[in-house]
């Protein structure tokens, strides 16, 4: 029944508009007060669809008395869930691999009483690890001391292993050029150095400028690669019981033979 309603109000509004807009003149039923001004005509029709609208609704109310009203809302497409997130798998990241740097070594206890004064002693090569070791321990106990790993970085050259009076003559041009430049020792041949350097780019930059000079006979070469060295820390309460510690090292060849080197400690341990 409530279908029959609902057809026949549709049909009512539908003949409503054909005669509002005279199109039922031919059989008779022309439009009441039928204006040309189209501002006129368009509030008629609002009038017609609106009442069409209320004899409808009326109708609907009457038929389900306990039925909610419906708002006339446009059609929402339903949007579907978002699938569930899944974590990241986590990127498993290489450690960089490091040289073992070995542990410091000392006569020093929890219970030791650290002297005021300390010196640093440096540097011997990796190997002689094991012979400052005997040398140390076979010292009094007066004299604390730590056996400290260091690390020197690398080094790089530029060299020239010219001889005779070419290399007499480069020295002059070099002098003249205001560039610093000492002679070579072994492990390198005879002939003259200019700058050492931390990195390879830095030498590369300098034999660039002497080639731009005109200079022949330049290269360059890693004077040392990272090395491990042993550092000695002194505590001594004077000067006579540190170089008295220093005498049992002193047998024991430095790093590149290199001079015997004496600071204040930058730190206590």
């Amino acid at each position: 029944m409530r279908y029959l309603v609902i057809i026949f109000l549709l049909t009512l509004n539908g003949l409503v508009w054909l005669w509002g807009h005279d199109h039922l003149r031919s059989v008779g039923l022309p439009a009441p007060s039928l204006s040309t001004d189209a501002s006129s005509e368009r509030p008629n029709d609002a009038k017609a669809a609106k009442a069409a609208a209320e004899a409808a609704a009326e109708t609907n109310g009457a038929l389900a008395p306990d039925a909610a009203p419906v708002a006339l809302v446009a059609p929402v497409t339903p949007v579907a869930p978002a699938p569930p997130s899944t974590p990241a798998a986590s990127i498993a990241t290489a450690k960089t691999p490091t040289s073992a740097v070995p542990p410091p070594f000392t006569n020093a206890t929890s219970q030791s009483v650290m002297p005021a004064s300390c010196w640093q002693a440096r540097f011997w090569p990796a190997e002689a690890k094991s012979a400052l070791l005997a040398a140390l321990t076979r010292q009094a106990d007066d004299v604390l001391w730590r056996l400290l790993p260091s690390q020197l970085d690398q080094r790089w050259v530029v060299i020239n292993d010219g001889s005779g009076q070419a290399l007499a003559q480069l020295k002059t041009r070099l002098r003249r050029a205001g560039l610093d430049y000492r002679d070579s020792k072994p492990p390198f041949p005879p002939g003259v150095i200019v700058g050492t350097f931390s990195t390879e780019g830095a030498a590369n930059a300098l034999l660039a400028e002497l080639n731009a000079r005109r200079e022949q006979g330049f290269e360059v070469r890693q004077s040392r690669p990272d090395s491990l060295v042993w550092e000695v820390a002194i505590y001594a309460h004077t000067a006579l019981d540190r170089d008295r510690l220093l005498a049992a090292l002193d047998a024991i060849p430095r790093y590149d033979n290199g001079e015997l080197r004496i600071s204040d400690c930058p730190d206590k341990p």
